[in-house]
């Protein structure tokens, strides 16, 4: 599978809910994934983080694409309302 097969899978995974699975995926492929969609892989699986429930992880994932990645939003926000985690990026 290509690096951006691999991140449509793990987004058809998370949409079906299988939040766990969408980020093992892109955590078993990450090395094989081209470097130049590297940091979409991350962001499909912190989105697969947010969508399950997984604070922790997401907030590992937030501070990976911000430290790794310069020029991308200097800070990317996850929040839990009511049961429910969120994100923002800010610039």
């Amino acid at each position: 599978m290509t690096g951006n097969e691999i991140i449509q899978k793990s987004a058809a995974l998370r949409g079906q809910g299988k939040y766990q699975e969408a980020i093992d995926l892109i955590e078993t492929n990450l090395p094989d994934i081209e470097m130049h969609i590297q940091l979409d892989a991350r962001f499909e699986a912190f989105r697969a983080a947010v969508e399950g429930g997984n604070a922790k992880m997401a907030h590992e994932y937030a501070a990976t694409i911000a430290a790794d990645e310069p020029g991308q939003p200097c800070t990317l926000s996850v929040t839990l309302i009511n049961d429910e985690l969120t994100w923002s990026a800010e610039k």
